[in-house]
């Protein structure tokens, strides 16, 4: 619900029991989220740093071998880090 309200001589609009200087369509503000966002990233590319260096540790010290596939893993958790790092600045 939008209304008019009149706050020291100047006219303001009203949603939702806030008053916004100037036009109606002021864009509502939200939440700074940042330090969240930043901690779950960080937090799950440690889990996935984690498992990653379990996987070359089992499949160099096991199979004896590394395939293509691991290779894949090693390009995705780099650009993985790049968004990362992104996210942070």
């Amino acid at each position: 619900m939008l209304w008019r309200c009149q706050s020291d001589g100047t006219q303001v609009e009203q949603a939702n029991n806030e008053c916004f200087l100037g036009m109606a369509d002021s864009p509502p503000q939200f939440e700074d989220r940042g330090q969240l966002v930043l901690a779950v990233t960080i937090a799950l590319l440690v889990a996935s740093s984690f498992f990653i260096i379990l996987r070359f540790i089992s499949r160099i010290g096991i199979v004896k071998r590394v395939s293509a596939d691991d290779y894949a893993i090693v390009v995705a958790w780099v650009s993985r880090c790049r968004v990362a790092h992104g996210v942070e600045y």
